[in-house]
């Protein structure tokens, strides 16, 4: 599909960014590209995929299990267009799905700009996730339970609603 799809990622501390642009519609490509190109500018080692969650006692399992079976469902994006017929369309069109699969590890399938789905692996505190995916891998997920539903928020701009 053709699009454009581009990355920024800077640390100002070390006096070192990158900038990748590509036109091609794969968002996971330029995230890669500038996450190896800073790897290799601040000497880093490589980066590991997180792929299975920290050891827990039975309790904690138990409750990352009963939050997985709790925020399983269908979700809608929010904040990702201005109200108006790009919001409609998006609750007509988007069918985002968070499955719980096993010991709290989620998978989300549907998200736009994703190039497949994105794990959320638990972290040592209940409802906080890492992210292991080809768009904002590594970065952190919260789960925030409201009265008005499930949000969820993962990487740096998305935030997806369950009613």
């Amino acid at each position: 599909m053709p699009g454009v799809a581009a990355q920024l990622i800077l640390c100002p501390e070390d006096g070192v960014g990158a900038v990748v642009l590509t036109n091609g519609y794969s968002l996971a490509v330029p995230h890669q590209v500038a996450a190896l190109v800073l790897e290799h500018l601040l000497e880093l080692p490589a980066d590991t995929q997180l792929t299975s969650p920290p050891s827990m006692t039975r309790a904690e399992m138990k409750d990352w299990e009963a939050l997985g079976r709790r925020i399983e469902g269908s979700y809608q994006p929010r904040d990702s267009t201005p109200p108006g017929l790009g919001e409609l369309l998006n609750r007509f069109l988007l069918r985002i799905s968070v499955t719980h699969e096993a010991a709290g590890r989620l998978r989300i399938e549907g998200s736009p700009g994703s190039d497949g789905p994105a794990w959320l692996i638990p972290t040592s505190t209940l409802g906080q996730y890492r992210i292991a995916a080809g768009v904002d891998n590594g970065t952190n997920a919260v789960v925030d339970e409201q009265p008005d539903g499930v949000h969820l928020w993962l990487g740096f701009a998305t935030h997806l609603h369950k009613r």
